[in-house]
């Protein structure tokens, strides 16, 4: 028989006391009125029932080994009281209460005892859903190493369990000495392997350990490790090649079947970390890897969340190619496997039966659970399902004693839901559940769709939400917190109807959008930001009336409904924002016909300028587009950024759209503006197919945008490789400049196909731009080695120095480019050529401490002896080396195109961006070769506006460029006051430094009106000092900026301290002649007075 085995104080590491908190939820409403009838019937028998006090005095009851102290808090809400149940062995259970669970703490020593033994009657006594909370919180996730495996196995698993409070006991001769009951422990155990990651020394420990567990053990286990070997095996094979020194790795065979078998059985096993010996691919092929037996097996694990591989120090193996393809088979054995798939439904099939056989109350509750996961529009969280579930058809607020819990939940559901342990997303147990749930003949097993949407909405007009919108962001966000299905319910009980059209849903949604108070609530919460800022609770559109919210989420009915009693079909809301325009964004083609029927303002605009045409361009709804265009909508149309539906359609890739867009009768097809405007983008999007369309309608091939840049330059941009061929083909100026004097062999240097294309059609190898970088300069600075090669292959010219005297060969060294180095030092670029700093490549190299490339460009270099011992020295002082990094990044500055989301902002395209961010664009990218982010491009460029759209979006205000400046630095550089404010208001730090400097000490040193005086205000170090030991106090002296430098002085700016040539502020001043600040002394007496 198998034994069952436990943990023991010699396998954990524990404190001698812990002490555990958990803050639990309500018990069931079946519980709670089970409760009452013993508590009534108990109070009406006299049985000495301590009632709680109200005095908030502690109230001490002396149970058996144990007391109960209750104290009445001053928290407000549910929980309002604290219970400590205090045992004789030395542990706690403090818990938060509400008063019914209180009042049934006290109760508990009077109650009829059952078997229980010592100190444990009144936790026995508690409901079981209580002490299952209990056991949740009192054994927390922990990791159980078994080295002795023997010792382990004779262990009894249910007298060394311990008690609930989370203690492990070693288990002596006469397990009374626990003093814990019998019925606590097997209650316990499950929670405790859930908890429990097992670590085992090898395949025959693992096989060892599942035997030992026993039925319990398996059941519950959710984690294991262990190194897919058998020592045994390694043994023996050892002993059979005593004289080999070399014995080859081998995958293991013995146990292996039994293993996989025990594993099957572990019907809650999660994540399995097998870790394997590196070497082993020496020895092992890939295809035998994957054909193994073993190996076959482990894929074969249908309840298996996550097989992770490793090596023996625990590094992942993810990225091996055997083990990639593992994980391919894996997946795919999931998905085509028929005997998976068999195996699969006989399992659903069983737990389904399972379900059905419990009483009438777990079974509903199982199913509305099982319908309310499998229809949700995204994962719902645990208290967003919990809550939803809570919910009946009437209720005008939430009854939270009615709540159910979540092992209830786990448990009737029969192991068909898992609740992810880092998202509390809940989903069901694998994906070939929806696919069976899915099949006709198991429809009869879930709810109709109709239920979920009408618990959204019963929540919807709960009485709390007919006080109408909050008034306040702390109101809001304590609503949201409170009400955890509200957000949930706002965003999608629309898209629930929208599938089930019945006249009685219809009365229900009537009745709900007719209060605008609760219709309001919603919308607030419906369009409040992802990324919150001040003012966020008011970002709702005001005037959303039902003819909004219908129109909004294509409820056909409920609209034709509503247009029946008169409605004003034009009404906009606060944003210009009519029905039909949301319809049109929504892609909903019976409401817009209808609409339109109705008589709509089919050419009516938002408060952007954008119509309802505009809107369905733009997310790529062809049926309404050709349905607005056959009805007569204007093509011609310019939002406020001066963007038609055809530059929507063309820049979002929505080929199919063009076409009807550019039809004679539209107007655009002979509108020779729209129609290159839309070839750029086209080129921008890489979208062969409309750019061929385009130059069809004979767009200019070479028109320029406000930036000077064609078709060309931002196909090569965007790395479109067939777009650019297309173009070039066409005659497209393979040499045209942009308003920097780029051409477009400077924007494909990323690219080296695109490069080739461009240079086989007479791309000038040397063209510079307005900073005299030609395209070597970019490749070489960005470590582009095939560009390179391609480029000094064609002629480039390797010593071509730009504004700074910079070469190629300078920029690569400063890059750490050995390979770039290599290859331009082969191809005649000269080591001794200095810049206008009279640096060679060698210079370069030392202050950017690439100790390689000194080696390297050292033998290459005349005259090193007279500078390079100076060099060193100077790069072993901290200001020094600071002054010279921050020289080497002015010599660093590469490619300076932008694409995507700094593209747009570079355009001043504000709807662009917010599409970009709707679709997912990473906010904080940096582009391939570029060093800058949107928001440090929109600082550099002085836009506040787009500065102020990324920061509300979620940007990082203090990502650093490549060169280590934030956005605040360049901001401060430039003097954009108002950014600066923006910046600081969102959090960016003040005292960040670059290359020594903070950005008051930027400001202080450009003496930018009001900008120094801000970020003093604003906490900045006024003590901070430069690489010259110059601080802001010398800085407005040396400018003579006396208000400055009292704002300093009373900040706490020392009037003594002295740079590296050992002046004060005062010398500065009088060196400058400023008559000024001869008080300057005087004035930091005053202050320190």
């Amino acid at each position: 028989m198998e034994k069952k085995l436990g943990y023991t104080a010699d396998s954990m590491t524990l404190p001698d006391k812990e002490r555990f908190y958990s803050d639990l939820k309500p018990m069931s409403n079946d519980t709670l009125k089970q409760f009452l009838r013993e508590y009534q019937e108990l109070t009406r028998r006299d049985h000495g029932i301590c009632h709680l006090e109200k005095s908030g005095q502690d109230l001490v009851i002396k149970g058996d080994g144990c007391s109960v102290v209750i104290t009445q808090t001053d928290r407000t809400g549910f929980y309002r009281y604290a219970v400590d149940i205090k045992y004789d062995r030395g542990f706690y259970l403090p818990l938060l209460l509400t008063e019914a669970e209180a009042s049934l703490v006290l109760t508990a020593p009077k109650l009829p005892l059952i078997e229980t033994s010592r100190g444990d009657s009144t936790f026995l006594n508690l409901p079981r859903e209580l002490r299952e909370n209990i056991y949740h919180f009192a054994l927390p996730p922990r990791e159980l190493g078994i080295k002795d495996i023997d010792a382990f196995e004779r262990q009894c698993f249910p007298v060394a369990v311990g008690d609930p409070s989370g203690y492990f006991f070693q288990v002596g001769q006469e397990p009374a000495i626990l003093g814990v009951n019998k019925q606590i422990r097997q209650e316990a155990l499950p929670f405790a392997y859930r908890n429990t990651t097992f670590c085992l020394d090898d395949l025959d420990d693992a096989v060892k350990v599942l035997v030992a567990v026993g039925q319990i053990g398996r059941d519950n286990m959710t984690s294991l490790q262990f190194p897919w070997e058998s020592k045994n095996e390694i043994q023996s094979t050892l002993e059979q090649s005593p004289h080999s020194s070399d014995v080859p790795l081998e995958l293991p065979s013995l146990h292996v079947s039994r293993c996989i078998q025990l594993l099957k059985r572990c019907k809650r096993l999660e994540i399995l970390r097998i870790c394997l010996d590196q070497d082993i691919f020496k020895h092992v092929s890939t295809s035998k890897f994957l054909t193994d037996p073993g190996i076959e097996g482990l894929c074969g694990l249908r309840h298996l969340r996550r097989l992770e591989v490793v090596d023996l120090s625990d590094e992942t193996l993810e990225e091996h190619p055997a083990v990639k393809q593992l994980y391919e088979k894996m997946k795919n054995t999931r998905v085509s496997d028929k005997a998976v798939l068999i195996d699969t439904e006989s399992f659903y099939r069983e737990a389904l039966q399972r379900i059905e056989d419990q009483d009438r109350v777990d079974r509903d509750l199982a199913r509305k659970a099982l319908s309310f996961v499998f229809y949700a529009k995204r994962p719902l969280k645990l208290e967003e399902l919990l809550h939803a579930l809570g919910v009946e058809p009437g209720d005008k607020d939430l009854d939270r004693t009615a709540l159910t819990e979540k092992h209830t939940l786990l448990s009737v559901t029969a192991g068909l839901l898992l609740v992810d342990q880092q998202t509390y997303n809940v989903q069901l147990v694998h994906p070939t559940l929806r696919e069976y749930l899915e099949k006709k003949s198991s429809n009869h097993f879930l709810e109709h769709e109709a239920s979920f949407a009408l618990v959204c909405l019963t929540y919807l007009c709960f009485e709390p939400f007919r006080a109408g919108p909050c008034k306040t962001e702390e109101g809001l966000d304590q609503r949201m917190r409170q009400y955890a299905l509200l957000s949930y319910a706002s965003h999608h009980w629309g898209d629930h109807f929208a599938r089930c059209r019945k006249q009685g849903n219809v009365d229900e949604i009537l009745h709900f959008l007719e209060s605008q108070e609760s219709l309001a609530s919603s919308v607030q919460v419906l369009y409040a930001p992802q990324h919150r800022r001040i003012g966020w609770h008011e970002e709702f559109p005001g005037n959303f009336s039902s003819l909004h919210a219908a129109a909004y989420w294509g409820l056909e009915d409920v609209l034709a409904a509503i247009c029946q009693e008169g409605t004003e079909i034009n009404s906009p809301d606060s944003r210009g924002m009519t029905a039909l325009h949301l319809s049109s964004q929504r892609g909903f083609v019976g409401p817009v016909r209808l609409l339109l029927a109705q008589g709509a303002d089919k050419n009516s605009t938002n408060d952007n300028g954008e119509t309802a045409l505009i809107w369905a361009a733009r997310n790529g709804h062809g049926q309404v587009v050709r349905l607005l265009i056959a009805s007569g909508a204007d093509c011609m149309v310019e939002d406020n950024e001066v963007w038609t539906a055809l530059h929507w359609a063309v820049i979002n890739g929505y080929d199919e759209l063009v076409k009807p867009l550019l039809e004679p009768h539209s107007g655009l097809g002979q509108d020779e503006t729209q129609t290159t405007k839309a070839l750029i983008l086209a080129a921008e999007a890489g979208s062969s197919k409309t750019t061929e369309m385009l130059l069809r309608q004979a767009a200019d091939i070479d028109w320029k945008d406000e930036e000077g840049s064609t078709a060309l330059h931002w196909a090569v941009a965007a790395g479109h490789e067939q777009t650019s061929a297309l173009l070039l083909k066409n005659k497209a100026n393979a040499n045209s400049r942009d308003n920097f004097d780029n051409t477009p062999l400077h924007w494909a240097i990323p690219y080296s196909g695109i490069t080739r294309l461009l240079l086989e059609h007479g791309g000038n190898t040397d063209s510079a731009n307005n900073t005299g970088q030609t395209p070597l300069h970019w490749s070489a600075q960005a470590g582009l080695e095939a560009t390179t090669e391609l480029l000094v292959q064609h002629g480039a010219n390797s010593n071509a120095q730009d504004e700074h005297g910079v070469t190629p060969l300078h920029a690569a060294v400063l890059g750490g480019h050995e390979a770039v180095v290599n290859i331009l030092l082969l191809n005649g670029a000269n080591a001794n050529v200095m810049d206008k700093d009279g640096w060679t490549p060698l210079h370069a190299a030392i202050v950017k401490q690439h100790g390689a490339l000194q080696n390297q460009l050292a033998p290459k270099t005349q005259n090193k002896a007279r500078f390079v011992d100076q060099m060193h020295k100077r790069m072993n002082d901290e200001n020094e080396r600071a002054l010279l990094e921050e020289m080497a990044e002015k010599k660093s500055h590469g490619s300076t195109v932008v694409s995507g989301l700094r593209s747009a902002v570079n355009s001043g395209y504000r709807q662009r961006v917010l599409a970009l961010l709707d679709g997912g664009a990473d906010i904080d990218a940096q582009d391939p070769i570029g060093d800058c982010t949107a928001l440090t491009h929109a600082a550099w460029i002085g836009r506040d506006d787009f500065v102020e759209l990324l920061l509300e979006n979620g940007a990082d205000p203090n990502r650093r460029e490549q060169h280590g400046r934030t956005a605040l630095h360049i901001a401060v550089k430039h003097g954009y006051s108002g950014i600066v404010t923006t910046l600081v208001d969102h959090g960016a730090d003040v005292d960040a430094r670059v290359h020594s400097w903070t950005p008051l000490l930027l400001a202080a040193r450009d003496w930018w009106f009001q900008v120094p005086d801000y970020l003093v205000k604003k906490g900045a170090d006024v003590n901070a000092a430069d690489y010259h030991g110059r601080t802001a106090l010398h800085w407005a002296a040396h400018h003579g900026d006396k208000r400055l430098a009292q704002l300093l002085l009373q900040r706490g700016a020392d009037v003594n301290a002295r740079d590296r040539w050992g002046k004060t502020a005062f010398q500065w001043a009088v060196a400058n002649w400023q008559v000024g600040m001869a008080d300057l002394p005087e004035h930091a007496e005053a202050v320190v007075s």
